[in-house]
């Protein structure tokens, strides 16, 4: 096999090709870009993928990811979070502001940016910058950021509160972007900041807290978008009012109820803002994934081993999720709808969340589109989070079984993951 720096063409052969309207067996040439995409292409390539059996893809985009950085790099790192993300079938991700420093102007996200170019990445990556006191009559006015972060309650690495008056100029400012770059709100009210226990911390974010705000600032701008909502009543508001919002894996998959007692270092791990929500809640909340207003995202949260094993109290909130995020919604969105139905589903979400961001050429299998693909395969996997290339292996996630696994990440026409390695 010739090195990856002489491969100009690469032949996925007989792979069940994934779109939003189907599911067939083709065949797909590509080298930075797809070429061809049909059934028994017999074009020369340097390196031909026998796909049979197994699945294709266009490559995941997770819209929010806390990558950290800077002082917390010892969290995570661009190097180890940008593997993670190919390992997990993402081959675009989008980095939340909450780092510290907060980037909230233009002279901290060139430095953000400054590092990435001298990091080493293994897919794409792009960046949100955050709204706060210091920039709220001038956000819309700051270059290379793909959107907009804002806080609206307290939580990692923010402090501040904003008013209602500081957020409805916000939102009112938000109209002026002409590049209508998407704003991401986190929506929370918080009326404790020390609690014991989850259930504790589920009663301080409360869901029905939750909907008032959303309702609020709705009230003032729809355009906005709502990240991890945690509750059924708020996803079903922001549905009738036609306002776009995503769900994480996390808030679809666990639940609290009150006959499992979980030790300390279970409720730890389970610690995230929002809330992980009470069963009676959370068995209605994925319904809303079939819905057209609904989007996706990890919100991938890496803290150290010793963060997340202090006690309750101290211990920071933030889920791991990245090594795994396809073959996660892979499980939920199979266990929601019909196998093929689910897929179909999953990848019609995948292409909107690229067009949310204007990202062109990119979001499905077809001529001409960067050739950002993933292969998976159908297959019961328990997972170890020892073997996660995220700095991050204290995850709920450790030993849950799931029936898909990722073998092959590409991005850019690159090689980038293949069999349990990460490539240069």
């Amino acid at each position: 096999m010739k090195s990856e720096d002489d491969i100009d063409f690469v032949l996925v052969k007989k792979a069940k090709v994934i779109s939003k309207s189907k599911i067939i067996e083709q065949d797909v040439l590509f080298n930075y870009k797809i070429i061809k995409v049909g059934k028994n292409l017999q074009d020369d390539a340097n390196i031909i993928i026998d796909a049979t059996d197994y699945y294709l893809m266009y490559g995941f985009i997770d819209p929010h990811v806390h990558l950290r950085n800077f002082s917390e790099s010892y969290k995570e790192d661009f190097e180890s979070g940008t593997k993670a993300a190919v390992h997990g079938g993402a081959t675009t991700v989008i980095d939340m502001p909450n780092n510290k420093p907060f980037v909230d102007d233009q002279n901290k996200l060139d430095r953000k940016i400054e590092l990435a170019k001298n990091s080493k990445l293994y897919c794409n990556l792009h960046f949100y910058l955050g709204i706060s006191k210091n920039n709220i009559d001038n956000f819309f006015q700051v270059k290379n950021c793909i959107g907009y972060k804002l806080y609206a309650s307290q939580t990692t690495n923010v402090e501040e509160n904003l008013s209602f008056e500081e957020l409805k100029k916000i939102l009112v400012n938000y109209d002026k972007d002409k590049t209508q770059r998407p704003l991401y709100v986190h929506a929370e009210k918080v009326t404790n900041h020390v609690t014991k226990n989850l259930e504790e911390h589920e009663k301080s974010r409360s869901e029905f807290d939750e909907l008032e705000l959303v309702k609020h600032l709705c009230d003032i701008n729809k355009k906005i978008h709502i990240t991890h909502v945690s509750s059924p009543f708020t996803a079903d508001f922001l549905v009738k009012n036609r306002v776009s919002f995503d769900l994480t894996p996390h808030h679809c998959m666990f639940y609290l109820d009150e006959n499992i007692v979980l030790s300390e270092k279970a409720q730890n791990l389970l610690k995230v803002n929002p809330p992980i929500r009470k069963i009676e809640s959370q068995k209605f909340l994925t319904g809303y994934l079939k819905t057209s207003y609904c989007l996706l995202g990890s919100d991938h949260a890496p803290h150290s081993m010793d963060e997340k094993s202090d006690e309750f109290s101290k211990c920071p909130s933030g889920i791991s999720s990245l090594d795994v995020i396809l073959p996660l919604w892979l499980h939920i969105f199979t266990n929601i709808e019909e196998k093929h139905s689910g897929m179909r589903l999953l990848a019609e979400k995948n292409l909107k969340m690229y067009r949310k961001f204007r990202i062109k050429n990119k979001g499905e299998i077809k001529k001409d589109n960067v050739a950002d693909l993933v292969i998976f395969e159908e297959k019961e996997v328990r997972i170890d989070t020892s073997n996660w290339f995220s700095k991050a292996k204290k995850s709920p996630y450790n030993g849950f079984l799931l029936g898909y696994k990722v073998v092959t990440t590409i991005v850019n026409g690159k090689l980038r993951y293949h069999n349990g390695k990460v490539h240069e």
